[in-house]
């Protein structure tokens, strides 16, 4: 699937960090944090369950996160 920014943005990030286990995955994909960053406040929750996936929709909408940091991470870390 071709990545294609989007212009919306549904929540703001905060501050922006990293496990070693993401970075390290990141680095052998010879992907940068940016794209799944856009992604994620567009709304793409990616591999989510529908049930998480209505939460994180649920959310934005009431603004029911702390949303003053987000965490790049792999499933395993979760």
């Amino acid at each position: 699937m071709e990545f294609r920014p989007s212009n919306i943005v549904r929540f703001k990030l905060g501050r922006i960090v990293a496990t070693r286990g993401a970075l390290s995955a990141l680095n052998d994909a010879g992907q940068q944090p940016a794209e799944f960053l856009h992604r994620h406040v567009s709304g793409d929750w990616g591999e989510l369950s529908d049930d998480d996936k209505k939460l994180n929709d649920a959310a934005c909408v009431n603004e029911g996160y702390d949303r003053s940091v987000t965490t790049l991470l792999l499933p395993e870390e979760y």
